[in-house]
């Protein structure tokens, strides 16, 4: 294991941030790490999640297809919706600045899409505070509607991927 690999599973598997590894490095006698270095491991290890998380999802939705096609002799899939707010909703008020949803099929209990909303960037909200345009850097912002909307509009484009990706399989 590369020492950058460390520190970089242990704080995106447990959540943890700069000030917890280095906590955890300092005693095990290891030289505390930088922010700088903590954040491009983390943006490295990333792009290598998501990845995984995309060829993961395609193998569940084949083995779902193969599964209904064997089980219940159709075509179409089946699937449970699931969705949540980082923050919680009152009932009344839903302001969440981010979410998430998965798709379950209903055969093989696997996640067989996601989707993500984040509704806010840190360095485009500085950038718009200090009246300039913002650095080139990698903008995850993708919602700018209501944080109770978030649900609808992720559950819609699942449901027109995962269809389109059947019948991609189905050929």
């Amino acid at each position: 294991m590369k020492c950058n690999e460390l520190f970089t599973r242990p704080s995106i598997n447990a959540g943890l941030g700069e000030r917890q590894v280095n906590t955890l490095l300092s005693g095990l006698n290891i030289p505390p790490v930088s922010h700088c270095m903590m954040s491009a491991r983390q943006k490295d290890v990333g792009v290598a999640l998501q990845e995984v998380a995309k060829e993961t999802v395609d193998q569940a939705l084949c083995e779902e297809v193969e599964l209904t096609k064997r089980n219940k002799d159709q075509d179409s899939i089946t699937a449970d919706v699931d969705e949540g707010w980082q923050m919680r909703g009152s009932g009344r008020s839903y302001n969440s600045l981010s979410g998430h949803c998965s798709m379950i099929g209903t055969e093989t209990g696997k996640i067989v899409n996601y989707a993500v909303r984040i509704k806010s960037c840190r360095v485009c909200s500085l950038a718009e505070k200090s009246k300039s345009s913002p650095p080139v850097h990698e903008c995850h912002m993708n919602w700018s509607g209501s944080a109770k909307s978030m649900e609808a509009d992720m559950v819609t484009e699942m449901v027109k991927d995962v269809g389109k990706r059947v019948l991609v399989l189905a050929q």
